[in-house]
């Protein structure tokens, strides 16, 4: 298992030109309020990729879930706070407020932990 799986959407590694997609949405009030991210602006965003990005085995993982018809960024699910010491991290997902209430975070939430024990152990 390369990436997280998620049934009906296409789950890849997220880049830095994934940026002012995800800030579209992810700096929205509306969505903060159910994350825990502080970012305010495409850059912040950019800087939280490339944390991502870093290679580092405490580095977050971040993938971008995308509609296989429509190649849009629906979404991002992954890791934060990653401790290899203590074997934890804690889920992160989000979802662009038009795709609400399909099931989205759901899988991702599946996925991402299936993924975490089967590839990060």
């Amino acid at each position: 298992m390369r990436y997280p799986d998620i049934s009906g959407f296409t789950v890849r590694p997220i880049t830095l030109e994934d940026a002012p997609t995800w800030a579209a949405y992810i700096c929205l009030a509306g969505v903060k309020r159910h994350t825990s991210m502080t970012v305010e602006s495409v850059d912040d965003v950019r800087r939280d990729i490339e944390k991502s990005l870093a290679n580092k085995q405490t580095a977050p993982d971040r993938f971008v879930i995308e509609s296989p018809q429509t190649r849009q960024l629906v979404g991002t699910e992954g890791f934060h706070t990653i401790s290899e010491r203590h074997r934890t991290a804690e889920i992160s997902y989000d979802v662009i407020p038009s795709h609400w209430g399909k099931g989205i975070a759901t899988a991702a939430c599946r996925a991402a932990t299936l993924w975490g024990f089967e590839v990060r152990g």
